[in-house]
């Protein structure tokens, strides 16, 4: 499922945008759900417990500034995929700042919303095949993770920033902060289960109230509002 937050004042614009992502929902045989963002202070309140895979900002906002918004996502989500909308073009040299992914000009034409999304689900697909290297906090050596083996990636202490990252070769330990690893959310097969907990839904074997089992017999916290929409995931994610 594709995720993608709507930061914008005008209705109007909002209602094209969101035409717009359904059209390309249906037409790629995607799952899109979108979020309508009013209050640029709901967003960052959000946006420090859930993971979003796009955002759209619009720059002028009545009582903020969407770049300053920016800034603040991506101090806290460094993988965020931010696209700035504006009817000003000019303002696309002070964006670059925040290193977004694209400027759309409004209104909002469905071919340059077409291209930009196909180029961010063909990078996504690219990354998700990559591997990770992180650096064991016993001797700091570097590990390399191949992704599809990563079972499941836990904030184990966080004063610490400590992470525990579950595999199919074992258990390794790292420092760092959770966020860095929200790309990861773009491959349907992970899903943030908790706030502390990202998971591959390809290990999990079976979904309790609260907490869910890895195919290894770990039990993992569940977010009880999150638990509907995994088990959906849960369903549609093919096993291999």
């Amino acid at each position: 499922m594709l995720s993608a937050w709507i930061i914008e004042n005008d209705k109007k614009d909002y209602q094209n945008l969101k035409q717009n992502l359904l059209q390309y929902a249906f037409l790629r045989n995607l799952d899109i759900k979108t979020k309508w963002i009013k209050d640029p202070t709901q967003l960052l309140t959000i946006s420090r417990s859930q993971s979003t895979q796009i955002y759209f900002i619009d720059i002028q906002l009545d009582h903020a500034n969407g770049i300053d918004i920016a800034k603040s996502l991506r101090a806290k989500q460094a993988n965020a995929r931010i696209i700035f909308v504006s009817a000003f073009p000019d303002y696309v040299f002070d964006t670059f700042v925040v290193h977004p992914e694209y400027f759309l000009r409004k209104p909002i034409a469905y071919k340059e919303l077409q291209m930009v999304l196909d180029r961010l689900l063909t990078d996504s697909k690219k990354r998700n095949n990559k591997e990770l290297i992180i650096r064991s906090i016993d001797d700091g050596s570097r590990i390399l993770l191949k992704i599809s083996n990563i079972k499941a990636i836990m904030l184990v202490n966080s004063d610490k920033r400590l992470l525990k990252f579950i595999t199919t070769d074992g258990e390794y330990y790292a420092h760092g902060r959770l966020e860095k690893y929200d790309f990861l959310l773009d491959n349907k097969s992970f899903y943030q289960s908790y706030r502390n907990t990202i998971v591959n839904l390809n290990y999990v074997k079976k979904i309790f109230e609260t907490s869910l089992l890895l195919d290894d017999q770990q039990e993992l916290p569940l977010a009880k509002a999150r638990r509907k929409e995994m088990l959906r995931e849960f369903i549609l994610t093919d096993k291999e």
